[in-house]
């Protein structure tokens, strides 16, 4: 395998991802991805987190995807949550993780054990960390891939802090704020906070701490995001965490973290043009990844899916359009039918 240079120190990190079967085709790109510009150097653990109510068959379907990870392969570690959920402390946690894991009386969705698969996902991010070994956890969706190769000073800055950029939080990511602050006795007071979007970078160390702390201020935190979050996402109740007991964000984390090229379920085809423009170089970015919801992929005219599929050649992720296309009708398969389709008044789950 081709040995990319650890640029900029050896610090290592183990990449967290929370899949579901349906994601599969958007994780085989992120694989690709991962090993083409990601140094080896600097990669420890290959962390995929199965939240699928089929959960064998999802699992199943993860093995068969391995070689696309080239020799990463071998890092690669597949996770059941019932490795990771930690057991009760007490009758009355061990009553909230039984109605966790028994949905017979109630919805099924689609995540695990029936359950609503991105309240699952927000729990399983924060659990993985007890499987990483790496100084540092890079979160990832399954839709994130690298667009160029990775240096440690796209995560880290010189001080070893992890990278994160501010924005001023608008609807439901203030309300997430003001809930994840409430939830652990704090106020929100309006600041910029970090995004809620993939990826994000922590300290494994501080990621442990932080998962104490929320799991002794409210218990076991798979019941919590389950059944119980109140309004608070993992993502804020870790930028909480960071202000309300570290005294302040600049004492965790450090401004410089190029925002990925991203759309989302809401997004337009303005959105899906402006990512392209920096995917295919007619705009210059310092993004080095790039993330495409599965539900945008209907945005994208021809010319736009000529583009998207030739800015993955120019970057070497794929030799041939013909390869290329095979891939795309893959991840355009991906989209969310159930939940376009459903009624209007209807209520349903759904993944981001």
């Amino acid at each position: 395998m081709r040995e990319l240079p650890a640029q900029d120190g050896l610090e290592k990190f183990d990449i967290v991802t929370v899949i579901f079967k349906k994601e599969i085709p958007l994780l085989r790109l992120q694989a690709i991805s991962i090993r083409k510009f990601f140094p080896a150097q600097n990669l420890g653990k290959i962390l995929i987190v199965v939240n699928d109510i089929d959960e064998n068959g999802c699992t199943e379907a993860l093995k068969g995807m391995l070689p696309e990870y080239g020799d990463f392969a071998t890092r690669v570690e597949i996770i059941r949550p019932d490795e990771i959920v930690k057991p009760p402390r007490n009758i009355r946690d061990r009553a909230k993780q039984w109605r966790v894991r028994h949905t017979f009386l109630r919805k099924k969705f689609r995540g695990w054990k029936g359950n609503r698969g991105w309240r699952c996902q927000q729990a399983f991010k924060l659990l993985a960390v007890s499987k990483a070994r790496s100084d540092y956890v890079l979160i990832l969706d399954a839709k994130n891939w690298l667009t160029r190769i990775l240096s440690a000073s796209d995560l880290v800055d010189s001080g070893r802090k992890p990278l994160t950029y501010l924005v001023e939080p608008m609807g439901k990511h203030r309300e997430w704020a003001r809930a994840s602050f409430a939830v652990l006795g704090g106020i929100y007071e309006g600041s910029p906070v970090s995004p809620t979007t993939t990826p994000c970078i922590y300290k494994r160390a501080f990621l442990a701490d932080a998962l104490d702390h929320l799991e002794e201020k409210l218990g076991p935190i798979d019941y919590f995001f389950v059944r119980n979050r109140r309004g608070a996402t993992e993502f804020m109740l870790l930028w909480a965490i960071s202000e309300l007991k570290y005294r302040g964000w600049q004492n965790v984390f450090s401004e410089g973290l190029a925002p990925c090229l991203a759309t989302f379920r809401s997004s337009d085809k303005d959105r899906v043009e402006s990512v392209l423009k920096q995917l295919d170089g007619s705009e210059n970015t310092d993004s080095f990844c790039a993330a495409i919801h599965r539900d945008s992929f209907h945005l994208f005219s021809d010319d736009q899916n000529q583009r998207l599929m030739q800015s993955w050649i120019d970057k070497g992720l794929f030799s041939s359009f013909e390869v290329a296309n095979i891939v795309l009708d893959d991840l355009r398969s991906t989209k969310d039918q159930r939940r376009r389709d459903k009624p209007k008044n209807s209520s349903g789950a759904s993944h981001t």
